[in-house]
């Protein structure tokens, strides 16, 4: 431990990690600021200590330093508010000397509108232009730092509104989403060491003609899963096998060794662990996740999977009920520790609330496409309900129409919709033609519905 540190911090909302330095003469050795520098920390001088977002390394160095990292005890509205306050100061004295020097400039100013008028050739000409230019200089001066000042004010006010926005549901829904994301993509990394293994334990295991061939062939390629391609084997393990460095027999025992290292790399682990703890720490602010009352099916189990990073996940329902989901490589190890999970519908459910995961609503279907012929329809076009005459074309002369002139819209009662298109017989520039309501003569013609959008005769 460094007895130059006061502590070391870490904080969920914003993800870093802070090293907080003693108020002393002293500095860090060469060493330590090198390290420092390298993994990437900045020091924020007003503050005293160092700064950096969330890594193993960083993690591990912070622990070497400060003995123990304990949470953050300031929140981010907290430091927002503080550095708001510190920028509000720097404006603040900024604006008094841009006041200060355009005080200077009007009292030389009126010094020289009081005094004896400037003769052409007197000796006090070039004093005066001193002046003046001195006059001049002072309100620029005064006007660049009034813009200073009007630039720190709204670097305060922009500090609390990103700290506010960051707490914003739409925000920490977001956030949420990346987070997932990055799981998937750490999840990824270790199935894909798992589908190496496989694989050259296939081609370890094969004693036939093609054994070389499909050694030296995946040595060079890349294997595709449900997430991205990457490579099937070490870098330059294919050179080496085609020139004849290293023997066929080699060759499979490194790609197995390298998959080996891909399934126990611990920074992964790692970053697999601290994602998790984000994500329960951004779904807690929602509160506890609400029980699915929904119908449970192998597809809503499944997209559970998938979310969490499993790998082209299978769900079967079983004789008595219950579900089994495999996978073709382990199971993140959050859900399960093996190839697959079978559990009741009930045992699903509370999975589900363990891990924070919340089935997605079903999305509302759209209202219903009316191909009627009628005389004309409400619409609701360009923000206001407007009355559409019905022009009858076939599907060829609607879809030959250019897409940014055709489309669907809702009627004005809001249950239904119809294909609308400027019209293409109007001879006007296509500006200035009218809008109009599409009946398609050679498709299927559906009954006028019950509702005051379709208008069969002309109202009188």
């Amino acid at each position: 431990m460094n007895n130059l540190v006061e502590k070391c911090t870490y904080s969920p909302e914003d993800n870093k990690l802070r090293i907080y330095v003693v108020d002393s003469d002293e500095r860090f050795d060469d060493e330590v600021r090198g390290k420092l520098k390298d993994l990437g920390f900045i020091w924020a001088p007003l503050q005293k200590l160092y700064l950096a977002h969330w890594s193993p390394k960083r993690e591990d160095f912070c622990a070497e330093l400060g003995g123990q990292i304990v949470a953050e005890e300031t929140t981010m509205l907290e430091r927002a508010e503080a550095k708001s306050e510190r920028l509000a100061i720097l404006a603040e004295k900024r604006a008094s000397e841009s006041n200060a020097y355009s005080r200077a400039a009007q009292s030389m100013r009126e010094k020289l509108a009081s005094g004896q008028p400037v003769l052409a050739g007197h000796h006090s000409q070039r004093r005066v232009e001193k002046q003046m230019n001195a006059v001049e200089r002072s309100q620029e001066q005064a006007v660049n730092l009034l813009k200073t000042a009007n630039y720190w004010l709204s670097r305060a006010e922009g500090v609390e509104a990103h700290a506010i926005k960051k707490n914003d549901v739409r925000t920490r829904m977001s956030r949420i989403d990346t987070l997932f994301k990055e799981l998937r993509d750490y999840q990824s990394q270790i199935n894909h060491g798992y589908s190496v293994v496989r694989l050259w334990t296939e081609i370890s295991e094969d004693k036939s003609e093609k054994r070389e061939k499909l050694a030296t062939y995946w040595a060079g390629s890349y294997m595709s899963n449900s997430r991205r391609t990457k490579k099937a084997a070490p870098s330059n393990l294919y050179f080496s096998l085609s020139n004849g460095e290293i023997s066929v027999d080699d060759a499979i025992q490194k790609a197995i060794t390298w998959g080996h290292a891909l399934i126990n790399n611990p920074d992964v682990y790692r970053w697999i662990n601290h994602t998790l703890n984000r994500l329960a720490y951004e779904i807690s602010a929602f509160g506890r996740v609400a029980r699915y009352s929904g119908s449970l099916s192998d597809v809503v189990i499944k997209a559970f999977a998938r979310k969490h990073g499993a790998e082209s996940p299978i769900c079967v329902r079983n004789n008595d009920g219950s579900y089994t989901l495999k996978s073709s490589v382990p199971l993140p190890l959050h859900i399960s520790d093996g190839l697959e999970l079978t559990l009741t519908d009930e045992q699903w459910r509370d999975l589900f609330v363990d891990v924070g995961y919340e089935v997605p609503q079903a999305k509302s279907k759209l209202p219903s496409i009316i191909n009627a012929n009628v005389k004309s329809v409400r619409v609701k076009l360009h923000g206001n309900v407007k009355e559409l005459d019905v022009l009858s074309l076939t599907n060829k002369e609607f879809k030959a129409i250019y897409d940014d002139f055709r489309g669907v819209r809702p009627t004005a009662c809001g249950n239904y919709r119809v294909r609308v298109c400027l019209d293409p017989k109007s001879n006007e520039v296509y500006y200035s033609r009218n809008w109009v309501v599409v009946f398609l003569n050679d498709s299927k013609s559906h009954p006028v519905p019950e509702s005051d959008s379709f208008i069969v005769v002309s109202e009188e």
